[in-house]
């Protein structure tokens, strides 16, 4: 795949400041699950901005945890498993950008 090159490196994004921002969450609020998810927000934020999971519990976290964390704000979160989200038909349509379906809409 390389050297036909099909492949695209992307650098690590450094998100040391979104997870001492996590950090600083109450426990209540799902930070163990943020903190244990964050890969996924690392490889949306060097990439796309896509982040799809089956996750509905650390979905939930990431939403209200977004608006007092700027970088989330944008992030789309797609659950292919939730009827509701269409995330299948969504992805086959070429994933387009939409605002309803970031982690904090503006």
């Amino acid at each position: 795949m390389d050297a036909r090159k099909k492949v695209v490196r992307i650098g690590t994004p450094d998100i040391r400041a979104i997870r001492k921002k996590l950090e600083k969450i109450p426990q209540n609020q799902g930070k163990e699950a943020m903190i244990k998810d964050l890969h996924l927000v690392a490889a949306a934020s060097a990439g796309d901005g896509l982040i799809v999971s089956l996750d509905e519990e650390a979905r939930g976290f990431f939403e209200a945890t977004a608006e007092s964390i700027g970088e989330l704000k944008s992030l789309v979160w797609v659950n292919p498993g939730k009827t509701e989200d269409l995330g299948i038909s969504w992805l086959k349509n070429g994933a387009p950008s939409e605002k309803k379906r970031q982690l904090a809409p503006e």
